[in-house]
Order: structure tokens, then sequence, then C-alpha cells
């Protein structure tokens, strides 16, 4: 009899774990379908989707995949929409009201839409990537004939060693236009070697050009404000300067406020050095890279290695003296 009610007490435990568990899963469904009400009020159908797909795995309900229905149709994925609709209405009773105007909707869907069938022309390779509107159709979904809203559609084919196609294709409601596709015509050999080539080295040095011109302008910013902030700096001290003779005799005997103001003027004077000479160097070696790492041109570029390196006959000093900073560029052309 123990043994018995051990096992019944142990049925029982795991019986209200299950229940405990659905009803978690339960509220964290409808947690998520508001969340995709609200989003979907805010006109962000990706995100509603996007909750109400987690919804619906957590616990499937039709008023889950009505507005999984809504929210693909609002963002014109009619097929997706289609899907969720049909699904939704397979699982109405025929008494539910929500079933007649279901079936009017997916009747306008299908009245508005069109299909293509997309087929790789002979000697494509079958690895092809297609891409309608911009979004990649995986090979399995090109099977059959894709379902997609009326009017132009851009049609994108690439593929490895083919230069890739563009088409316009017209789909017109409730008919199925055939269309063969290409990734174009071959690469020649030497595209193909300007394809995978492109001069690693010389696109290297040009990129390493490119972020020291960056770190020229971020340092002439630098300095810029530096150099401001050595002048405002300069003016208090000019200021606490005046305050001390006012405030002290011919003899340099100082009241309170005069020594106060000697003190701060002289801070301040010392701060107006140093970040004034921060800012002249900082400024003249952001302005020496720019000038030295600029994009030489294509005549320029051929003429060797004095172009490709135009620091071989620069040179640059920068040097912060006790009242300001002393700068030096110079080039030869």
């Amino acid at each position: 009899m123990r043994r018995a009610l051990r096992q019944f007490g142990g049925l029982t435990a795991a019986a209200v774990l299950l229940v405990a568990t659905d009803a978690h899963a339960g509220s964290e469904a409808e947690r998520l379908f508001q969340l995709g009400r609200r989003a979907s009020e805010m006109g962000k159908w990706a995100t509603a989707c996007s909750l109400f797909r987690e919804s619906q795995r957590l616990e499937p309900a039709v008023g889950t995949l009505l507005n999984l229905g809504d929210c693909e149709e609002q963002q014109n994925h009619v097929a997706a929409a289609l899907d969720y609709y049909q699904d939704a209405l397979s699982r109405l009773s025929i008494t539910d009201d929500r079933k007649g105007p279901l079936g009017l909707r997916i009747e306008a869907i299908e009245h508005r839409s069109g299909k293509l069938d997309l087929k790789l022309g002979d000697g494509a390779p079958p690895d092809s990537q297609v891409l309608v509107d911009g979004e990649k159709v995986p090979a399995e979904k090109r099977k059959k004939p894709l379902l997609l809203p009326a009017g132009g559609h851009l049609v994108i084919v690439t593929a490895v060693g083919y230069r890739g196609s563009r088409q316009q294709l017209e789909v017109v409601p409730m008919q199925t236009k055939v269309a063969q596709v290409w990734p174009g015509p071959p690469l020649e050999a030497t595209e193909l070697a300007l394809a995978t080539d492109e001069r690693p080295a010389e696109i290297d040095r040009e990129g390493r050009k490119r972020n020291l011109r960056i770190v020229g302008y971020t340092a002439i910013g630098l300095g810029v404000a530096s150099a401001w902030v050595g002048s405002v700096t300069g003016i208090l001290a000019i200021d606490r300067e005046s305050v001390r003779k006012d405030n002290c005799s011919a003899d340099n005997v100082c009241n309170q406020t005069g020594v106060d103001a000697a003190r701060s003027g002289q801070t301040l004077a010392t701060v107006s050095t140093i970040t004034l000479a921060a800012g002249v160097v900082a400024a003249a070696g952001g302005l020496g890279l720019v000038i030295t790492q600029r994009a030489a041109p294509a005549s320029e570029r051929k003429e060797g290695d004095t172009a490709r390196n135009p620091l071989a006959r620069t040179s640059i000093a920068a040097v912060p003296l006790p009242s300001g900073a002393a700068f030096s560029f110079a080039r030869s052309f």
C-alpha cells in the first residue's frame, strides 16, 4: 500500500509540474501576443510577425495565425500570408463566425496575386543565386512557382565566374509567368584575374594611407580644440594678473585677494602654455598627415616608388617649447 501511495504521489507531482509548465508557456505566449498586437498598431510589422511566431510556437492558436497572416500581408509577403490564413481556415469549425470573412480574404489575395515560375537556363550553374526584390530564393523554393503581388519584380541572378544579370519581370494577377534566367555571360580570364587579384599590395597601401588621413583630420580637430582652450585660459590668466596688480603694492605686498589672484593666474598661465603648445603640435602633425597621405592621381601612381611612398621625401618636426611650440614641415616634389 505504501509503495502504491508513493507511486501515486510521484504521478501527482509530475502532473502538477506539467500543468505549471503549460501555464507558464501559456502566460508567456499571451505576453508575446499582446506585444505583437502593440507592434502591429504602431506599424512595426516585421517585429509583430517575429513576436507572433514565437507566441504560436509556445502555444498554437488560430487567433495568432490570423495575426501572423495579417502582418505578412501588410509587408506584401502574400505567399506567407496565404499559408497562415489557409492554416487558420483549416482549424476553424463550420460554425465559427471568422470562417466566412477569412475565406473572402484568401480569395482577395489570390485575385490580386500572380505566380512567377523561374527556370535556370541551359548552361547556368546549379548553384546560381537568385534574388527576387532583394530577397534570396533558395533552390528548393524555386521548384514550384512563387506567389507574388501583381506588378513588376526585379530578379537578380549571380554565380561564381559569371557577370550576373538583372531582369524586370511583370507578374499578372491570377496568371503564372514562366521565365528563364541566367547569371549572365562567363567572365573572361583577364576579368577573373582582376576580380581575384585586384593588386592586393596596392589596395593595402591605399587603405593605410586612408586610415592615416583619418587620423590626421582627427588630430587637426583636437589641436584646434586644445588651442581654443589655451586661448581662453590665457585670457583668464591676463585677467588674474590685472586683479593681482590692483591688490598688490609696488613692493609686491598683496592682500588675500592679490595672493589668490597670483596663484590662480600662475596656474592658468601654465595651463594656457601647455594646451596652446599641444594644440599647435597636434594640428600641425595632423595637417602633415593629411597632406603627405593624400591619394595620388593615377598618372602619378604610374611613375614608380616616389608616388607610392610620399613619405620618402617628407620631413615633419613639431617640438613644444616653454613659451609655445615650434613646427616645421618640408617636402620635395
